[in-house]
């Protein structure tokens, strides 16, 4: 597992090496991404404004509509 050394330099032995690293580095650049976005849709919401009224209602619909789904379910 891992890496291992032979003549040609080091090499990944293990057949997942490049797909768990590829996830590794998605996930590095994602977490803080999708964080700074949830940070920037926050203070958007939390402002006064004109439209934020429609804005948060927009936001907040799918939840409404989930739980009225199943209800009627």
């Amino acid at each position: 597992m891992g890496f291992s050394h032979s003549s040609q330099g080091w090499k990944a032995n293990d057949p997942y090496f490049w797909y768990y690293l590829w996830n590794t580095v998605f996930y590095l650049f994602f977490i803080p991404l999708s964080m700074a976005s949830s940070l920037v849709m926050a203070l958007l919401l939390s402002r006064k404004g004109r439209g934020v009224v429609l804005f948060r209602t927009i936001y907040f619909l799918p939840t409404v509509c989930s739980g009225v789904a199943i209800t009627i379910l």
